[in-house]
């Protein structure tokens, strides 16, 4: 399993995508300026999409390195397999809020910005974040397992889409100007990661059954 994340972490963070994102960060910042609120929210929109793209760029590798083929050869039970992309989005989430944590820290040291990582506004755009790639991977993934990233390249984007105008209908995304509704963010959290735990158990049966040629 620990060889499957690590395949899958060279093939996303490599030397191109860490220099983008050191790159593209502070210049979101110098643009927004002092603006504490919207520079918060960007960082973490940024990324969600970020996230959601290392999902499907992951599935993309294994189907064009026909990686299902090479690790059903294995003594790796398919189950597995599934639940590992599942919790690999949960490590992805860690390792962005660890990358934010490090690159704001330095940016703080050297008085180049004054953001404060404990406060709750930081925690409403980590976990509006976190609800964004929950429900992305809950509703995707099942059809990745099913059908391949490839085939479904169209349809993945226009989820997305979906995904944020929901969200931003619903005036949720990146607009709690009331710290008092983290209550309703953190219930929203619960229910995604309900459809992440559900969605993870009808990708197994999925799979399990699928033919691999």
């Amino acid at each position: 399993m620990f060889n499957l994340m690590l395949k899958d972490i060279k093939s996303v963070y490599n030397k191109r995508n860490i220099i983008t994102q050191l790159i593209y960060m502070p210049m979101m910042i110098y643009v927004i300026g002092d603006n504490y609120m919207r520079i918060i929210d960007g960082i973490f929109f940024m990324g969600s999409m970020f996230i959601i793209s290392y999902g499907m760029m992951s599935f993309y590798e294994d189907e064009k390195s026909k990686w299902d083929i090479v690790v059903n050869s294995l003594p790796v039970q398919r189950s597995n397999i599934v639940f590992y992309k599942y919790f690999n989005m949960i490590i992805q989430i860690t390792l962005y809020l660890v990358f934010v944590s490090i690159v704001i820290t330095l940016g703080n040291y050297t008085t180049l910005i004054n953001i404060n990582l404990f406060n709750k506004r930081v925690l409403m755009s980590i976990l509006n974040m976190s609800s964004i790639v929950l429900i992305f991977t809950a509703v995707v993934f099942p059809i990745y397992f099913k059908y391949g990233v490839t085939k479904m390249r169209i349809i993945s984007i226009l989820i997305i889409i979906c995904i944020f105008a929901v969200i931003g209908g619903s005036g949720f995304l990146f607009s709690m100007a009331d710290v008092r509704a983290i209550n309703k963010i953190i219930i929203i959290n619960l229910v995604c990661l309900t459809m992440f735990i559900v969605s993870s158990i009808i990708s197994v049966k999925i799979y399990t059954n699928k033919d691999i040629v």
